[in-house]
């Protein structure tokens, strides 16, 4: 689940030199309410899949004492781990939508010209502007 994560950044990276750490506070400020929301509702998702497994966990360490604990924390653990990478894989694929959709507004909101479109000049253009190292 974690190269899950990391991989709008690494693509983005890859593709437009655009430094997704650096850039993603400004793109979320960009975004419309309702792409803000589905993130948001990604990421509730995510931390619910989190909390089934460490419930799961819980109940796994009791399944030690009383073994119908142990069926449930299997269970609770599978079904998290299931939730958890849907979960990381729509954050995952909201976030480069993000991105890709809203780089050019970026640039225009941040004064830097695009003429070319979406590449990797304007990528690394953005990236250090926003990473302030000039």
């Amino acid at each position: 689940m974690g190269d899950r994560f990391a991989a709008p950044g690494q693509r983005l990276w890859g593709i437009y030199r655009l430094d997704l750490a650096a850039a993603w506070p400004h793109l979320w400020l960009l975004a419309a309410d309702g792409t803000r929301a589905e993130l948001h509702a990604a990421r509730v998702r995510f931390g619910a899949a989190a909390r089934l497994c460490a419930w799961g966990a819980g109940y796994l360490v009791m399944g030690v004492w009383w073994w119908p604990a142990a069926l449930v924390g299997i269970t609770a653990v599978a079904a998290g781990l299931r939730r958890g990478r849907a979960a990381a894989d729509a954050f995952a694929e909201l976030t480069e939508a993000l991105a890709d959709l809203h780089v050019r507004d970026l640039a225009a909101t941040l004064g830097i010209d695009s003429p070319s479109g979406i590449d990797r000049t304007l990528g690394e253009r953005l990236s250090r502007a926003l990473r302030k190292h000039g």
